[in-house]
């Protein structure tokens, strides 16, 4: 199966691994749309920590919605939005998460669940997904609660304190990582 990734690269992936997709209608105002990826993210990472045998403290975000095991990632998260022709702002949330299979040629070390021991099924995954992410978006409420997002994700990230690079459309840019702003900003 292949799609989009981030910034339009290739994506890829084996039978057995989860993709799912989810619509979102109006979700919240347009200013408070770029925290959502951030709710995407932490309901990833709490339907992974579920799973029997794989340590939460091997779980961590990286900016803005990926999830790594012990370093490597393990998922994607890619979403895109359209103002519909009747002015609804439609905004599709795919989700992918490496279960039996992973890619050996990618920009980051990736990993799967099998891979770490851990047997599960895409169908098991995408029905703990589907929860977790009905009830984040109920705490996030429209973005109007993205503080306890955020607060949340925070406990969770990845490189927090040291020195990241984020790869932008046009250039890279290398920093400390210090916080992220109530937009979900670095």
């Amino acid at each position: 199966i292949s799609g989009r990734g981030r910034l339009g690269r290739p994506w890829v992936s084996e039978p057995g691994n989860m993709y799912a997709s989810v619509l979102l209608l109006d979700p919240a105002p347009v200013v408070k749309l770029g925290t959502l990826p951030f709710v995407a993210a932490l309901a990833l990472y709490a339907t992974l920590s579920e799973l029997p045998g794989l340590k939460r403290e091997a779980l961590k975000l990286k900016w803005p919605n990926d999830l790594l095991v012990n370093s490597a990632k393990i998922s994607g998260i890619l979403l895109e939005n359209a103002v519909l022709p009747n002015n609804t702002l439609a905004v599709v949330c795919g989700f992918g998460v490496n279960v039996a299979h992973h890619p050996d040629t990618t920009l980051y070390p990736a990993t799967d669940l099998h891979s770490l021991g851990i047997r599960t099924t895409a169908a098991q995954l995408h029905l703990a997904l589907a929860n977790n992410f009905a009830s984040l978006l109920h705490v996030w409420n429209s973005g109007q609660n993205f503080a306890a997002i955020r607060s949340e994700w925070l406990a969770h990230a990845a490189n927090l304190g040291r020195e990241i690079t984020v790869n932008l459309p046009t250039e890279r840019l290398t920093g400390k990582f210090i916080d992220m702003d109530s937009f979900g900003c670095l």
